[in-house]
């Protein structure tokens, strides 16, 4: 006897072929024609229109959001940190507005400040994607400015402290490069940017560290070019760039021990 075929639908994909259900990005329903609510952040009384089903990527949300029902109160966070947080929950994108300042490095310490604000927000109603942005966002604008402006952010965001782990590595990474390289630690401590700012118990902390770590390496320079034959008030000055008129860096001691020569130029002296 002939064997049957049962033909093949032509019209049902093969069970493997389907995409699961929970690898499905898409929403089922449409977020845009969801209720509306007020969102306000601080003490504005500007409010963000918000489709209320994308406050729902956020967890750990407060249970008394306002007065009315179309209302939420976010007193907590500040108008630039709230633009990011909502710009967020309807892109999935970071993106902060243009900070404010008189001068590039207050635009850059407040664009800073507001980075790691968000981050602390992220991890206060569970956003993973919005703190791994603003982790890339903290690396990239901590590069230009000072460790102390960094602890005063970090001082601004947790006020109680925290036992961030990327945070602490971030720090350490920072504090690590900033005490091999003395030209930065004698520029942070001759010419502050913000003497004016009131500066936390743990930023005097951190300034009186770098203070005594110049002077340590000053003094062991110092004993090191005295047993050498070396004397002078600028053959130990560790805290000038190697490229200053009339000085270069004495590479027999890793120490950033800097002897007087005749000037090089710029391209043959060496990074």
């Amino acid at each position: 006897m002939a064997r049957r075929y049962k033909k093949a639908d032509k019209g049902t994909a093969p069970p493997e072929s389907l995409p699961a259900v929970d690898a499905d990005p898409r929403p089922t329903l449409s977020p845009y024609a969801a209720r509306y609510v007020d969102v306000y952040f601080g003490n504005t009384r500007k409010a963000f229109k918000v489709p209320e089903v994308l406050l729902n990527k956020c967890s750990n949300l407060p249970g008394a959001w306002g007065f009315y029902d179309s209302e939420r109160r976010f007193e907590h966070i500040s108008v630039d940190v709230g633009h990011i947080l909502i710009h967020f929950l309807f892109t999935d994108m970071y993106q902060c507005l243009k900070p404010q300042g008189s001068t590039i490095p207050e635009m850059q310490i407040a664009e800073f400040t507001n980075c790691v604000q968000a981050y602390a927000v992220a991890q206060m109603y569970n956003l993973p994607s919005l703190a791994e942005q603003a982790q890339k966002e903290i690396r990239r604008l901590g590069d230009s400015i000072t460790v102390s402006n960094v602890l005063a952010a970090l001082n601004t965001a947790y006020p109680n402290g925290t036992t961030d782990m990327f945070l602490s590595g971030y720090l350490r990474s920072r504090m690590k490069a900033l005490f091999a390289d003395p030209v930065a630690m004698g520029a942070m401590t001759s010419t502050p940017d913000d003497e004016d700012r009131p500066k936390s118990i743990v930023e005097i902390l951190f300034e009186t560290m770098v203070k005594l770590r110049l002077e340590e390496d000053r003094k062991e320079c110092e004993e090191q070019d005295e047993s050498e034959g070396m004397t002078g008030p600028e053959v130990c000055d560790i805290t000038k760039h190697p490229h200053d008129e009339g000085l270069h860096w004495n590479f027999k001691n890793p120490k950033f021990s800097p002897v007087l020569e005749e000037p090089c130029a710029e391209t043959e002296c060496p990074p």
